[in-house]
């Protein structure tokens, strides 16, 4: 039975759904990097995160908080015991963490490709 209030306030969570099963999925993605630590898994957490940020622009927090998590695990993990921090900002700045900024770049662009022509 559908009532009045909720048909005239179903509209409001309508992209939500999406968005959270998009971050969701990227949070799932990111535990199992950090099980198995491939490098395939996490980018498609960039890639899909990307998909959700372009969804509803709020789950941009979420999302780059996750990716970043992943990155400075993977960091600890290669440079446990050692002591020079250029060698951890070095990697901190490596080619996954690059990958994955284009990665959720592309995915948020092949959705909402509209805004490339809003911008020239």
């Amino acid at each position: 039975m559908v009532t009045m209030a909720y048909s005239t306030h179903s509209h409001f969570a309508y992209m939500d759904i999406p968005m959270i099963v998009f971050v969701l999925l990227v949070v799932l993605l990111c535990f199992k990097y950090l099980e198995k630590h491939k490098r395939s898994v996490l980018f498609w957490a960039s890639f899909i995160g990307g998909l959700a940020i372009s969804t509803k622009y709020n789950a941009a927090l979420p999302v780059l908080i996750v990716i970043l998590i992943c990155h400075i695990d993977n960091i600890s993990k290669v440079y446990k015991g050692e002591k020079s921090v250029e060698k951890a900002l070095k990697y901190l700045f490596s080619k996954s963490l690059i990958i994955s900024i284009f990665l959720i770049v592309l995915g948020f662009f092949l959705v909402s490709s509209f805004i490339i022509r809003k911008i020239w």
